[in-house]
């Protein structure tokens, strides 16, 4: 079609702005683009009024304009434009400018024509003079409904087409067909355009892809990096800096959860808890039953909250408080001041403690605090002077008697557990026994001589029979005292160069902490006292220890100490620090802890809450991990023990061979499903199946034995012979299709799809003879443990001999047992010397330790067990059933609650590319 030249326009479009204002506008763009070429914006222009305008001299100048340069005038036409000024304006200027023939009405409402004629309502007056014999009109009153309007309705379309045709002077049906032509052209040029931008689209999405995808892996790496980073950090200053060291390791588990930080995260159980004071520390002592600390000093006496980093009181005191001991029964805190004051706390309530007693009792200051166990008796050392106190009346006490001559006035002094004998030490480095049978009339048994300098710190046994001093000779010495009148040395411990400064027993009479004066803490097996063994260091403090004392369970040791730090930071010289060691026997722990039943077990329900273990058969509740509870025992077969087996309901525990069950459903009260059997043998190995349908039982005189259980009764349903058995360990693969047993010959392996009928389908043999094995994570990655302390991973094939995949030697014993983490990346492996190891098994071709577990030296079978829901570890020695905290979330939250949040100087110090962000926060 052809294209308007010059200027002006090509109609004059007139309507009510009231009626019209949405169809005016759309009618103006599409007659104007109406078979236009896709390259042309427009194929005619169309002058539009406004007729809601305000009436001026110039607005009409401008209308008249476009009136003057039109060829053509459309008025749409409806009551309102009829009634409109304006529009009649427009129109009685065109009638008396131009011809009528050159106008077009598009009828929007109203009727158009009647009986009479023309219908004067939706014409204005300027038009109805006018005689119409063929009026040029168009029909839009369709077009009032919105699904009406738009360039793919019909109506729409043809109207637009009447229009156009008009004011173009073409036919209609050239202009429909040059539309169609131009329409059809377009949308192949827009199919090509929107092809050509979908492949220019989906190479730069993929180029996109590509890079997030490489600067993602960019972002992984440099977190795991910087994660790492920060367990190395951490593990350099676990003992100078603990509160640190738990911030960096909470922040590189934020940011990035490996293994190697879970690991880490196991292991920080075992660092000190600090907590400052801000004087010189001179005591400390354990609430016998409650998680609480004393810490007496220059500041007086704060009782310290063992699971936060807080006090739970500050008690009144004298400035300088230099002892500190609670009563046997709790109720009481006895304090000693530098003035000779001793101060009664009633602290049943120990937010709200309350004094019952100040009394000045000594004429120097108070050296040592001690209750009698037999009768509500107070010992004061002081001045060099022991004054017993009778305190039955604690707000009334009297003075039983005044002994002079006890010591100097720094003496140290210990009274026997059974309140029987006093120790203290004398002016000349000897060591003086009183027979305190009578504290009225203390009597002098004997004094020891063999320190070569003055004796600082006392310590019996919790049997009473040995005696552990230090001197400042730089030595420890045992004595042994059972009879007080004939003391005869045990063995000397030699110690650091500035002098043994306190002595502290643990209760289990196994340990024995020594603190010198260069602030190393030395823990020594003293469970034969002829051969004492150091077996750990403890270091951290940068001053002597002051002071030194464990809790009721041997499993806490304190120490006091003049060094000057403040958690991590170094504050004045007069300030000073108590440390709280995590400790298992004479090393250090990361336990959360201690059973005293071992031998046999874990067998943990399968919720994790329950676990059985021990001789007897006993189960603990596990829902607070940090403080089991004794639930009940079950009869145990009284020649070896027994090992136990929850089913996979939690409903059922088996025992014994022939199988014995019984129903746990009261953990509190197990009952008998089977008090017909008659056990003989002890189970050394009881074990489901991951489906619950196989029963494996072996003891130690019959063979595996293969049960099925059914309502509660237990049905022999095969056996695999005893030669073939001998004294390892038995796993289930995943698909329960595959029992593994670690026979003399090696490790086994059976088909079991037959009960009746096992199938041997494989033997793995070394040169060390294989002793336990555990399925990881399907039924063909197998992980064996064998008497050379290697733990090694194999491949199995059907039909084809096992593949070693790794194997690493790290124990120092035989590997009687194995586990896996329910979540399959973890695997921790026990050994006869009491050694548990955590590794990473996400790659069986690259198994690396991640943590080194310490049982405090209880040897024995060690069996280990994850329970089901991944939070606990548990591992059965001799006498102990040692339990680990392995939720990663439980162990940040309890990291982050005892210790102080890292500062901003410390982040930017170990994190410079970060923003602020502190973990624990």
């Amino acid at each position: 079609m052809k294209r308007r030249t010059g200027s002006g326009f090509d109609a004059f479009m007139s309507y009510s702005h009231a009626r019209d204002r949405d169809l005016a506008p759309l009618l103006q763009r599409e007659v104007e683009r109406f078979a236009t070429p896709w390259y042309r914006l427009r194929s005619s222009r169309i002058f539009r009024d406004n007729a809601n305008l305000a009436a001026s001299s110039a607005l009409w100048e401008s209308i008249e304009e476009g009136l003057s340069a039109s060829k053509w005038f459309i008025l749409l036409a409806s009551p309102l434009a009829a009634a409109s000024p304006w529009v009649d304006k427009e129109v009685g200027w065109w009638l008396a400018n131009r011809s009528p023939r050159r106008l077009v009405i598009g009828l929007t409402d109203g009727e158009f024509a009647s009986a009479d004629g023309v219908s004067a309502d939706v014409l204005p007056p300027a038009l109805r003079a006018i005689p119409f014999t063929e009026p040029r009109w168009v029909d839009l009153r369709p077009l009032r409904e919105a699904e009406e309007i738009g360039r793919r309705a019909p109506r729409f379309v043809d109207a637009v087409a009447d229009l156009a045709a008009a004011v173009r002077e073409v036919p209609k049906d050239d202009l429909v067909g040059a539309h169609l032509r131009y329409h059809r052209r377009a949308m192949r040029l827009f199919i090509v355009g929107v092809l050509g931008l979908v492949v220019l689209l989906a190479t730069s999405t993929v180029a996109a892809v590509v890079a997030v995808e490489q600067r993602n892996t960019a972002q992984v790496q440099t977190m795991n990096a910087t994660s790492r980073q920060l367990v190395a950090q951490a593990a350099r200053m676990e003992d100078t800096q603990p509160d640190l060291a738990r911030q960096l390791l909470a922040e590189a588990y934020r940011l990035s959860p490996s293994t190697q930080v879970v690991g880490a995260l196991l292991n920080s159980a075992k660092l000190p808890v600090v907590f400052p004071a801000p004087g010189l520390s001179r005591g400390v002592v354990f609430s016998p039953k409650r998680d609480i600390l004393a810490i007496a000093g220059d500041f007086g006496v704060k009782l310290q909250d063992l699971n936060l980093p807080r006090s739970v009181a500050a008690l009144e005191g004298s400035k300088s408080t230099s002892a500190v001991a609670f009563s046997p029964d709790d109720h009481l805190l006895a304090t000693g001041g530098s003035d000779g004051t001793v101060r009664l706390f009633d602290v049943q309530r120990p937010e709200s403690a309350k004094l019952v007693l100040r009394a000045p009792i000594a004429n120097g200051g108070v050296g040592v605090l001690a209750f009698d166990p037999r009768a509500p008796v107070l010992l004061v050392l002081g001045g060099g002077v022991l004054s017993v106190l009778d305190i039955a009346d604690p707000g009334k006490p009297r003075l039983v008697v005044q002994r002079p001559d006890f010591g100097g006035s720094d003496a140290a002094m210990a009274l026997s557990h059974d309140a029987r004998h006093l120790a203290s030490s004398g002016k000349d480095s000897t060591v003086n026994l009183w027979d305190f049978s009578d504290p009225a009339n203390p009597v002098l048994a004997s004094s020891i001589n063999g320190h070569s300098n003055g004796v600082t710190a006392l310590a019996f046994s919790p049997d009473d029979g040995t005696l552990a001093s230090g001197s400042l000779d730089d030595t420890a010495r045992l004595w042994n005292v059972a009879d007080p009148r004939h003391a005869v040395p045990y063995s000397t411990m030699a110690g650091p160069s500035l002098g043994i400064s306190a002595v502290a027993y643990a209760p289990d009479g196994k340990t024995l902490a020594t603190g010198a004066g260069d602030g190393t803490i030395s823990l020594w097996n003293v469970s034969d006292p002829f051969r004492v063994r150091q077996q750990a260091v403890l270091p951290g403090h940068t001053d002597g220890v002051r002071v030194l004392a464990f809790t009721s369970d041997s499993r806490y040791l304190a120490s006091g100490s003049t060094d000057g730090a403040a958690g991590d930071q170094a504050v004045g010289k007069d300030n000073s620090t108590v440390r709280v060691w995590p400790v298992a026997g004479a090393v250090r722990s990361a336990a959360m802890a201690q059973l005293p039943v071992g031998t046999f077990g874990p067998a943990f329900s399968p919720d994790g809450r329950t676990l059985a273990a021990g001789f007897p058969t006993t189960l603990w509740d596990l829902r607070d991990g940090a403080r089991p509870a004794r639930l009940s025992s079950v009869t145990t077969f009284n020649q070896g023990g027994q090992t136990s087996a929850f089913s996979p309901d939690g409903q059922v525990l088996a025992t014994g061979v022939p199988a014995l069950l019984w129903d746990v459903t009261d953990r509190g009260k197990p009952r008998s499903l089977t008090p017909e059997g008659r056990q003989e043998d002890g189970a050394k190995t009881a074990l489901f199946s991951p489906d619950g349908k196989v029963l494996a039982l072996a003891g130690y005189v019959t063979p595996l034995q293969l049960w099925t259980v059914s309502g509660g009764k237990p049905k022999l349903a095969g056996e695999i012979r005893r030669d073939a058995v001998g004294e390892g360990d038995v796993a289930f693969s995943p698909d329960s299709s595959l029992v593994t047993v670690a026979a003399r010959e090696g490790l086994t392996i059976w088909n079991i799809r037959d009960l009746a009928h096992p199938e041997r389908m494989s033997t793995i043999t070394t040169s060390a003879g294989i002793k336990s094995a555990v399925f990881a994570g399907d039924s063909k990655t197998l992980v064996t443990g064998d008497s050379a302390g290697t733990v090694t991973v194999w491949r199995l094939s059907p039909g084809s001999p096992a593949q070693l995949v790794s194997s690493s030697s790290r124990h120092g014993g035989t590997v009687r047992s194995l586990s896996v983490y329910p979540a399959g990346h973890l695997l921790a492996s026990a050994d006869d010397n009491g050694s548990v190891l955590v590794w990473d098994i996400t790659d069986p071709a690259h198994v690396d330790e991640v943590a080194d577990l310490a049982t405090g030296g209880h040897r024995g079978g060690q069996d280990i067990a994850f329970s089901p829901d991944g939070r606990v570890l548990a591992a059965v020695g001799e006498s102990i059933t040692t339990l680990w905290n392995t939720d990663a979330a439980g162990i940040l939250g309890r990291n982050c609650a005892v210790s102080r949040p890292i500062s901003e100087n410390d982040w930017n110090h170990y994190l410079p590319d970060l923003p602020f962000d502190p973990p624990c926060e």
